[in-house]
């Protein structure tokens, strides 16, 4: 029994210290200092697809959070496989079902894209860390009604 509490606590401390990273991570997020050729590039791209740059922003967070979110996601796999106690299982399956939605349709826009297109989507640098999604989009709708 003593090994079941520590799979819970152990679990409870691994969460705790992903949510920590995950809020230092927002902390970080930038407000992106975009090129003009950069600017319209999103705005080509993202002009029939927006939803593109949430799966951009949600790319960005997860390498932000590493390795906390590799440490966090290795339990909840394994813990249903393991000899824990239904607590420990049961608090591994609503994190991992937390940490799992996905909004599809996002991802999928993004594989929609042409190579060429996801290749320069990944050379925009400022993209790569966490960013304010809303002032990224609407640096470039602004920029659209201004044309």
């Amino acid at each position: 029994m003593a090994n079941d509490n520590y799979a819970f606590l152990y679990l409870h401390k691994v969460m705790a210290a992903y949510s920590d990273k995950v809020q230092q991570c927002d902390g970080k997020a930038v407000m992106p200092v975009l090129t003009e050729e950069e600017t319209v590039f999103l705005q080509r791209v993202l002009s029939p697809q927006p939803i593109v740059l949430n799966y951009l922003s949600h790319q960005a967070v997860t390498r932000c959070t590493q390795p906390e979110y590799t440490a966090l996601l290795e339990l909840v796999v394994s813990y249903p496989e393991m000899d824990v106690s239904f607590p420990a299982k049961n608090l591994a399956a609503v994190t991992g079902k937390m940490m799992a939605y996905s909004d599809l349709s996002a991802q999928a826009a993004y594989w929609q894209l042409s190579e060429d297109d996801r290749q320069a989507l990944h050379a925009i640098k400022p993209l790569q860390r966490p960013f304010n999604v809303i002032y990224v989009f609407e640096n470039i709708i602004q920029r659209d009604k201004e044309e």
